[in-house]
């Protein structure tokens, strides 16, 4: 990979990144028992009784509703593991890439060639679980708004 294609790479991440960061609100929906979704600093949180919990506790804010809670574990389940995937998938992609790009040997080519058909599936499967995983966080929110009794709608 030549030196201008590489910068244009890194000023693209770059680019990316902080198209990526967004804007903030202050908004917090009034206290309630049902789960409310909300942002704050950048980052998405669930809000039940005037509490806030990230997305990796799913399972807390949902807490005392088995069908939730199971549903909850499904998405964390198949998202810790989409997430490493994703992250050694990328890692062989690029990584086979440089090998095979600077080497003159047919071998190292070789191996490179093969850590990116293997970055190739490892990012596919991630796809996968993160793809089947994240109806799951939205199911254990609905299940557990669903399931509170009319009067604490409020």
């Amino acid at each position: 990979m030549t030196s201008d294609r590489k910068n244009v790479g890194y000023r693209l991440l770059a680019f990316v990144v902080v198209l990526t960061l967004g804007c903030a609100t202050a908004y917090t929906p009034r206290p309630s028992h049902r789960i409310s979704f909300t942002e704050s600093g950048g980052a998405f949180k669930l809000t039940r009784d005037s509490q806030s919990f990230g997305i990796w506790d799913v399972d807390r804010a949902v807490a005392s509703n088995p069908q939730a809670e199971s549903e909850a574990r499904t998405y964390v389940h198949r998202t810790i593991p989409g997430l490493i995937l994703d992250l050694a998938g990328v890692g062989l992609v690029v990584g086979g890439v440089e090998l095979a790009d600077w080497s003159a040997s047919n071998t190292r080519r070789d191996v490179g060639a093969s850590m990116v058909v293997g970055g190739v599936v490892s990012v596919a499967a991630a796809l996968a679980l993160l793809l089947t995983g994240l109806p799951h966080f939205y199911d254990a929110v609905n299940i557990y708004n669903d399931g509170l009794p009319p009067e604490t709608n409020h």
